[in-house]
C-alpha cells in the first residue's frame, strides 16, 4: 500500500480550517496548567485505556475545561491508534451536530493518517484547492488543470512544491522553501535537485540558496554541486578547488580535473591529484600524467 504523507495531519492541525483548529494554540508551547489538565488522560492513553480516555476527553470538551483543539488532537490520535477511524468519524459528526462547529479538518486528518485519502476527499470543501490536489496526488490520480492559490503557510508551500514538476520552481519559490527546509527535511532533497538543474543559470541567486541550506542539507551533495557549478561557470579559484580536494569522491575527482585544466604543469606532479583521479576511475588522465612524468 502506498504510504500516506503524515504532513497532511500537520496541514490541518496547525492551520485554521473552520473551527477545527485554533489560530492561537501551539502544541509545542503548552503551559503547565494545560499539562496538569491532560496528565491523567494522557496516562490513560499511554496505558491503552481507549474507552476511559475517550470519555474523559469528551468530558473535558463539553465542560470547556481544556483547549478544544488539544482535546480533538487527542481524540483523533486515540481513534487512529486503535484503528477505529470510522468510529472517530461518527464521533466528529456527533460533535458537529452538538454545535462544536465544522470538523472536516479533523476528519480529513484522521482518514489520511489511516491511509484512506480517497475517503478523506469526500470531506474537503471545493475551495480548499491545495488540500484536494494533495489528496489526489496521494492517490496518484490525474489532477485537472487548476489555478493554485498563493500558499499562506508552510504546509501549503510544501504541497505546492510536491505538485510542481521538477525544474519548474522559480528562483523566488526556491528562496522561500530554502528557509522552510530547515523544518521539512524532504524539501532539502528537492532544493538540491532544482539547483542541479540550474547549474549554468547566471546570477547570484544560486549561491544564495545553497548558502541558506548549507547548514542542514547533505554536505557532500552541496560540495559536489558547488564544484560542478564552478566548472560550468569557468570562474573557479585554485584555492577553492584545493579546498574541495579534501572531500570524498566524486567531489575530489571534479576538483582534480579542474585543477589540471587550470594548470596542468603545476598540478600534474601532485600525487594527491593522481590518487583522486585513480579512485574516480579516470585512468586515462592518470596514464597521461604518468606518461608526462616519465
Amino acid at each position: 500500500m502506498k504510504k500516506s504523507c503524515p504532513l497532511i495531519f500537520a496541514f490541518l492541525l496547525f492551520f485554521p480550517v473552520g473551527r477545527a483548529v485554533s489560530q492561537t494554540s501551539s502544541f509545542t508551547g503548552v503551559d503547565e496548567r494545560e499539562l496538569w489538565v491532560f496528565s491523567h488522560v494522557d496516562s490513560l492513553i499511554l496505558r491503552g485505556s481507549f474507552h476511559q480516555a475517550r470519555d474523559e476527553l469528551l468530558q473535558l470538551l463539553r465542560s470547556n475545561a481544556a483547549p478544544e483543539d488539544q482535546v480533538l488532537f487527542r481524540l483523533v490520535g486515540i481513534h487512529h491508534g486503535s484503528a477505529v477511524e470510522d468510529s472517530g468519524i461518527e464521533l466528529l459528526d456527533s460533535l458537529e451536530e452538538s454545535g462544536f462547529g465544522n470538523m472536516y479538518g479533523w476528519k480529513v486528518s484522521l482518514l489520511d493518517l489511516a491511509r484512506r485519502p480517497e475517503d478523506a476527499l469526500l470531506f474537503v470543501p471545493e475551495d480548499r484547492i491545495l488540500l484536494r490536489c494533495w489528496l489526489l496526488h496521494e492517490l496518484e490520480s490525474e489532477i485537472d488543470e487548476v489555478i493554485i492559490p498563493v500558499p499562506a503557510s508552510l504546509p501549503e508551500r510544501f504541497v505546492r512544491v510536491m505538485l510542481t514538476p521538477q525544474g519548474m520552481l522559480t528562483s523566488q519559490q526556491l528562496e522561500v522553501i530554502a528557509d522552510d527546509s530547515a523544518v521539512l527535511r524532504s524539501l532539502r532533497v528537492r532544493i538540491l535537485e532544482e539547483l542541479a538543474l540550474n547549474l549554468t543559470k547566471a546570477g547570484p541567486y544560486w549561491e544564495g540558496i545553497i548558502n541558506r541550506v548549507s547548514g542542514f542539507a547533505d554536505e557532500d551533495s552541496i560540495n559536489l554541486l558547488t564544484a560542478r557549478r564552478l566548472s560550468f561557470l569557468g570562474t573557479p579559484s585554485e584555492e577553492k578547488w584545493l579546498q574541495l580536494m579534501q572531500c570524498e569522491q566524486p567531489i575530489a575527482v571534479e576538483a582534480a580535473e579542474s585543477l589540471l585544466s587550470l594548470n596542468v604543469q603545476k598540478f600534474a606532479c601532485l600525487w594527491r591529484i593522481v590518487d583522486a583521479l585513480a579512485a574516480g576511475n579516470r585512468m586515462n588522465l592518470v596514464d597521461d600524467i604518468l606518461y608526462r612524468s616519465s
